[in-house]
């Protein structure tokens, strides 16, 4: 449980891989996006914030979880099947569901942001 309640939990479900998250994975970033990850690390610079960004990826086989300048990241797995079918609209909506529950679980965030709402 979080003990510095006097910032704001940010926690941000993306559609990107984030640069630092992917490095880390050993993976190549994305090349879309840029927007999200400039505006997170403006974010980051904030005493007032604390900033959380999760993803699912097929770079990662569990939970993966890294801090990297100031913000907290999260790799959900994903199979390549299972991402083909969600950017597709075929997947079950709940298929990542109980996956995105555990960084929600893990930060306890006071706000939650979905961003590229475009994919299922």
């Amino acid at each position: 449980m979080p003990e510095d309640r006097t910032q704001l939990r940010i926690l941000w479900f993306v559609n990107i891989l984030f640069p630092p998250m992917a490095e880390h994975l050993g993976v190549v970033p994305s090349v879309g996006g840029w927007w999200m990850v400039i505006l997170a690390q403006g974010l980051a610079l904030r005493d007032d914030v604390q900033l959380a960004v999760v993803t699912a990826t097929c770079a990662t086989s569990s939970l993966a979880e890294y801090q990297h300048g100031g913000i907290q990241y999260y790799a959900l797995p994903e199979t390549k099947l299972k991402r083909k079918l969600r950017v597709l609209g075929l997947a079950k909506p709940d298929s990542l569901a109980e996956e995105c529950l555990n960084p929600i679980r893990r930060f306890a965030p006071d706000v939650v942001v979905i961003h590229g709402t475009e994919y299922a």
